[in-house]
């Protein structure tokens, strides 16, 4: 008996459930028995009854008695055993209930974890946006100030060869020549890449106005006249002309744009053919009026602004 109950109580220690499922079938099922041997034990004691029934079975009903009585016993030592171990069990229960709120309290602890997660993902998400967009933002300085680097270069060296004397195009034509590169090259890119910035336009306003005092005192150096002076129509339809076939070919190639009212009169005189003048062609200018006239092909749309 005490090898069994060594038993039972190492099953109950290394599976606990046993033990509670045990007890409820335990419990219901060791009232049934009772019940039934007490109605034995009345059938037994009548005496009569007793040996008709051992006489027509053959077996003794008292023997069987105690047989039962014996079962019954062993059952009462399990109930002994609950009864003794209710304490234990009670915490049992106790343990279980423990962990169940415990395990309720990490699961609610977990669900604000992951909403805390959720909320981290999205900020991490538009932190990653704004480092994006910023990026972008970097890169557009970046590109934009290279280009504006590349412009100022252009620039300065078209200024520098605009500047030579005694090269193969005359003064207006290489003042032609040289907006022509400039509206086409890196330095027309740099104006047109910040249309609508308002710092952009500041910059390259100043910078156009810069542009325009330069080819102005260049102007005023090669062709010995002042900003003011004036020259007549035919006078400078003939500095626009060029007697050599290739620079008459380049000129046509750049003035066939139409960007101002001098670009058919150059266009015309390279082609050996007459100007066509109508109202809106002033009868004399100047070195200024000829850059404003010449300048407009940074500005699409815009109107001549040689006084007649």
């Amino acid at each position: 008996m005490i090898s069994e109950n060594t038993d039972l109580e190492r099953l109950v220690e290394d599976f606990p459930h046993v033990e509670e499922k045990a007890i409820v079938n335990f419990i219901n099922g060791f009232e049934v028995i009772s019940d039934h041997l007490r109605e034995k034990r009345k059938v037994i004691e009548k005496g009569y009854t007793a040996r008709f029934v051992d006489g027509l079975t053959g077996s003794t009903a008292k023997r069987q008695e105690r047989i039962d009585s014996g079962i019954e016993g062993s059952l009462s030592f399990l109930k002994d055993y609950v009864v003794a171990n209710e304490k234990r069990l009670a915490r049992n229960e106790s343990f279980l209930n423990d962990v169940m709120e415990g395990v309720s309290l990490i699961s609610g602890r977990l669900q604000g974890v992951s909403e805390d997660v959720g909320e981290i993902r999205i900020s991490l998400d538009q932190l990653a946006e704004t480092v994006a967009t910023m990026e972008e933002m970097v890169s557009q300085r970046l590109n934009y100030h290279d280009l504006y680097n590349s412009a100022m270069a252009e620039k300065d060296l078209a200024l520098s060869i605009f500047s030579k004397e005694g090269g193969v195009f005359s003064p207006e034509q290489s003042l032609w020549m040289l907006l022509t590169r400039l509206k086409y090259g890196d330095f027309g890119s740099w104006i047109e890449s910040g249309e609508g910035n308002a710092k952009h336009m500041q910059t390259a306003d100043a910078v156009m106005k810069k542009l325009k005092n330069d080819c102005l005192d260049i102007m005023s150096n090669l062709t010995g006249r002042s900003p003011n002076a004036l020259i007549d129509r035919a006078s400078l339809y003939a500095t626009l002309s060029s007697d050599d076939q290739l620079l008459k070919d380049a000129l046509c190639l750049v003035s066939d744009q139409e960007s101002n009212l001098l670009d058919p009169v150059i266009f015309a005189v390279n082609s050996d053919m007459p100007p066509q003048s109508d109202n809106d062609m002033p009868f004399v200018f100047s070195n200024i009026s000829i850059y404003d006239e010449l300048s407009r092909i940074f500005e699409v749309g815009g109107r001549h602004v040689a006084t007649q």
